[in-house]
């Protein structure tokens, strides 16, 4: 009761206190109802513990939040052992829900945790796809890959290097498999796309530049209209030497406002500096400034399209 009236509670304090409640009621309830005396009555408790430890951590200051967090994640632990042997959905759902709150934690903790975190989170969802397979829960399956997708993306945006790529690319094929049994594809599309573009920008970091244009032709041909991604096709073409496309690309969509206020040849120069910095150009790289640099004017059509680093951060679905 005290945690249904938490969920519905306006005032931030009292929120805090009617969910920090529901967290005393249900370790009192642990005391008499054990493992052993109650197994079935002990693993609801520990679960319900386990949700009410993640409300309160939400609803706390963030300097108290992430060890909440981290207390929901050992209450769910705590069943997992009993639950694989006896409720393998039930045991899926905790995995999941583990997840969910390690990437919670991964944004409530210290910059320098983040990436280990979502790792932790990342195999979590990996242990619920052991149950949650397109066969037996396609729904669910659907909905674990598409988490595990943003927590792969979040722990690459946390790395450096080769881990940052493969990760990158990783998160891709989590997408992918979101649309298996998806009855309405389209919107993954537009995830697809997105993610497929931002996983084309590190490929050019890579120094794999036809690895690079292959991510963007695809993303490009899902959604279209996410143009931004055609600044690393451009980039892409002239780093494998394919000067005449990538100018010609760079020239249909000069005057294109992509994200910052950016003309679409703005970004492109501002992306070919940064990859000059990180030791990646072609001896086309100012051949093809000197001949776009006219192009550098105001430009008179506006887009919305926002790269996927700049969106605000997702929340994970909830089965």
């Amino acid at each position: 009761a005290l945690h249904d009236q938490a969920s519905l509670a306006s005032d931030a304090q009292e929120r805090v206190r009617l969910f920090s409640g529901a967290v005393q009621s249900y370790n009192n309830a642990l005391e008499i109802n054990t493992l052993k005396s109650a197994p079935e009555k002990w693993m609801n408790g520990q679960y319900n513990l386990a949700v009410a430890l993640r409300d309160l951590a939400l609803a706390s200051a963030p300097e108290e939040r992430e060890r909440i967090l981290g207390e929901s994640v050992q209450a769910y632990e705590k069943t997992l052992n009993y639950s694989r042997q006896t409720a393998p959905a039930e045991w899926a759902q905790t995995q999941y829900n583990i997840a969910i709150v390690l990437s919670y934690q991964a944004e409530s903790g210290k910059k320098e945790d983040r990436a280990r975190r979502l790792g932790e989170a990342a195999a979590a969802y990996r242990e619920a796809l052991k149950v949650h397979t397109p066969k037996d829960a396609p729904q669910e399956h659907s909905a674990t890959q598409y988490n595990l997708a943003f927590v792969l993306r979040a722990q690459a945006l946390a790395s450096t290097g080769d881990e940052r790529v493969r990760l990158r690319g990783e998160a891709v094929q989590a997408v992918r498999e979101s649309v298996k049994g998806v009855e309405n594809p389209k919107p993954l599309y537009l995830v697809l796309s997105q993610f497929l573009g931002g996983y084309s920008y590190e490929l050019l970091f890579a120094k794999k530049p036809q690895e690079a244009i292959d991510a963007a032709t695809e993303a490009l041909e899902l959604a279209p209209e996410e143009i931004w991604a055609a600044t690393n096709l451009t980039e892409g073409l002239l780093l494998s030497g394919q000067y005449e496309k990538a100018e010609a690309l760079c020239r249909k969509n000069a005057r294109v406002l992509l994200e910052g206020n950016k003309s679409f040849v703005e970004s492109v120069f501002a992306d070919l500096d940064a990859l000059h910095a990180a030791g990646v150009t072609h001896p086309d790289v100012e051949k093809f400034k000197k001949q776009l640099s006219p192009l550098l004017t105001p430009p008179d059509k506006t887009f919305s399209g926002l790269l996927p680093e700049e969106q605000s951060t997702q929340l994970p679905l909830s089965l």
